[in-house]
């Protein structure tokens, strides 16, 4: 038990050797709260588990009941939380975004349900990557599949992948195609 729990500090100690944010302040409740909410966002996933459709690769949202998610993926990831992520862990954005291109399917379904073309990648996304829930607000904020191509060029300015956004290509070309079908 003692070697696991070295091995597991080690491990975050790796982590945070990484990259962290350090803010030039005297507010040490500033400071905790920052370094708590970027604990979060890496405790709850993983570079190294690749098109998984679960957690850890979807940062799902958590609240206690009933202003929880369930598990499900929120929309915040995409625009909030992978952005800060991927300064420090580039890996983790791209294991995201590939689980982004593994939900494609399901996306395109969604899109086909509304009558229209592409990628309709909804506000709450399932483990399949269809509708968490049936309700007003997830049909009418559709925002999200652009929020996905931005995080493909916030991806793609950072690392100069270009071999990746050949990669995502399919995806970007879906959420095209859903935009130009709503005009």
């Amino acid at each position: 038990p003692e070697s696991l729990f070295d091995e597991h500090r080690r491990a975050w100690a790796d982590i945070w050797e990484k990259g962290g944010i350090e803010l030039a302040t005297d507010d040490l409740a500033l400071q905790q709260t920052t370094n708590a909410t970027l604990y979060y966002l890496m405790m709850s996933t993983r570079s190294d588990w690749l098109h998984s459709t679960l957690v850890p690769s979807t940062i799902a949202a958590s609240a206690p009941y009933p202003h929880g998610y369930y598990g499900t993926t929120f929309w915040d990831q995409d625009t909030f939380m992978v952005p800060p992520l991927m300064v420090f862990y580039p890996s983790i954005a791209s294991n995201l975004l590939q689980n982004r291109l593994y939900q494609l399917p399901a996306y395109k379904v969604n899109a086909a349900a509304f009558g229209l073309k592409g990628a309709y990648v909804p506000w709450e996304v399932g483990g399949t990557g269809g509708f968490a829930r049936d309700n007003r607000i997830n049909h009418i904020e559709i925002h999200v599949t652009a929020d996905v191509a931005l995080l493909i060029k916030q991806y793609h300015q950072l690392t100069q992948n270009t071999s990746a956004l050949r990669e995502l290509y399919p995806l970007l070309e879906a959420v095209s195609d859903f935009v130009v079908s709503r005009i």
